[in-house]
């Protein structure tokens, strides 16, 4: 039963995947990343799923996951961006995950951005990215800048497993 429940699951990736291809969303190469980019891409996870589209999310979501290594202090520059934030799509990439997929509704962009952070580096802050406190929020972003301060000069980008190794982590 097992097997046969990661075989729709697999399908079921390849079947969304496809239609990203089929919808028109870019796919760019590693090298091709720049802050513009990554500027429309904040853009469209602003619209979040509602007014972008699940699919076009999710794939922009992967985009920035893709390209992890450039994507980072341009995430840590978002902690304290206070636009407001749609829901956003995250594949799950963990063996054994039931679900193909998390969903967030983020209040602000920042809260958005840490749920990236620690998709790409695996930390987690311990706050949630849903209806949090101005004051859980700060407590949340000055927790990233430490550990940002602290790992960034040993943070080794991943590409195959699409994220970040750091000493420290357990």
């Amino acid at each position: 039963m097992l097997r046969y429940l990661v075989h729709i699951f697999n399908l079921h990736r390849a079947l969304c995947f496809a239609c990203l291809l089929l919808v028109g969303v870019p796919i760019c190469r590693a090298d091709t990343f720049t802050k513009q980019d990554f500027d429309e891409a904040v853009g469209i996870l602003c619209r979040g799923t509602e007014r972008a589209g699940h699919y076009r999310v999710l794939a922009t979501v992967d985009k920035i996951v893709q390209h992890g290594n450039r994507a980072l202090p341009w995430l840590m520059e978002l902690l304290e961006d206070k636009r407001p934030m749609g829901n956003i799509v995250i594949t799950n990439r963990g063996e054994g995950q039931f679900e193909a997929f998390r969903s967030y509704s983020p209040p602000q962009l920042g809260d958005g951005a840490r749920a990236l952070l620690n998709e790409l580096t695996r930390y987690s802050d311990r706050i949630g990215y849903g209806r949090i406190s101005d004051s859980q929020r700060a407590r949340a972003i000055k927790k990233w800048r430490a550990w940002y301060k602290r790992y960034k000069s040993k943070l080794k980008w991943l590409p195959a497993n699409r994220e970040f190794e750091w000493r420290g982590r357990k």
